[in-house]
């Protein structure tokens, strides 16, 4: 009895949880363990996760520092460096509230930590292996994961190839009795460069093995001159983002950012990403 009236309270908490999330679930993935699926810095809010493939090949910078706002003022944090990454999504205060009463009110996060490896197999072919920790908190309630990812990339004349298994874990604490599953999903990148590599095309497939969902993504980086770059990207999950005006539909689920280089080091990354009626994501990443 002690045990249902448990999970009851949990999973009443936890919808709150899934209220914010669930238009920014269309877009990314699964609501569950969000910070898995969301992402990490501006450049990949702007591009929906995807052109996997190009990013860690050009990948010139040693540290970085990003903040990203969505709707209901959720905000995450990461640092990443060559070798690790930290993450924190931050839901705020929750409140529990009958009749505008205020009931209960609780703090929910998600913390990540992960330690990445690169592996150069040879002239053609690249690895990459990560393995890490993550603490999720909702109220009283918490649950601890270890993580680990998997990529392999290559080049083919003018086209860069990533495969990767993402999220593959095991949960060594749960919320509740009430086990949730990871949100483990492989992705296959392609980016094509065009013109002497000023402009590149990408399409990704991400497949998700819990929800059994595909997801495509259509994604391109313009080099407007050797300071500025420019990157636009949707994704098949806009669909259930449309409310059949043609006013607003036109531009829902797409994203949009802005690279700015400082010299051949240091840079700024911008990125805005149209969530519907739910509003919009605002990133911004210093790399140096």
């Amino acid at each position: 009895m002690g045990i249902r009236r448990e999970n009851r309270r949990f999973r009443k908490f936890y919808k709150q949880i899934i209220i914010f999330f669930y238009i920014i679930s269309f877009i990314f993935a699964q609501a569950e363990y969000q910070i898995l699926t969301i992402p990490g810095n501006a450049m990949e809010l702007s591009l929906h996760n995807g052109f996997s493939a190009l990013k860690n090949f050009e990948k010139i910078n040693e540290n970085s520092v990003s903040f990203l706002h969505y709707p209901s003022h959720i905000k995450s944090l990461n640092y990443s460096n060559k070798h690790y990454d930290f993450s924190l999504l931050d839901y705020g205060r929750l409140e529990d509230k009958i009749d505008n009463q205020l009931i209960n009110h609780f703090k929910a996060y998600e913390c990540l930590i992960k330690y990445n490896l690169h592996e150069k197999i040879n002239d053609s072919f690249r690895m990459n292996f990560s393995i890490g920790g993550m603490l999720s908190k909702i109220g009283e309630y918490s649950s601890h994961v270890l993580i680990s990812d998997f990529n392999i990339k290559t080049k083919i004349v003018n086209t860069h190839v990533l495969l990767s298994i993402n999220n593959l874990g095991l949960i060594l604490k749960s919320y509740t009795n009430h086990t949730i599953k990871l949100p483990v999903f492989s992705q296959l990148s392609l980016i094509k460069k065009l013109k002497n590599n000023s402009i590149h095309f990408g399409y990704d497939n991400i497949y998700n093995f819990n929800t059994d969902q595909v997801k495509h993504i259509i994604s391109s980086q313009i080099g407007i001159n050797s300071n500025l770059t420019l990157r636009l990207s949707n994704s098949s999950y806009r669909k259930k983002l449309l409310i059949d005006n043609y006013n607003t539909d036109f531009y829902y689920g797409m994203a949009i950012g802005l690279t700015i280089k400082k010299n051949q080091r240091s840079s700024f990354d911008i990125g805005i990403c149209n969530l519907g009626t739910a509003g919009y994501v605002y990133g911004i990443t210093i790399n140096y």
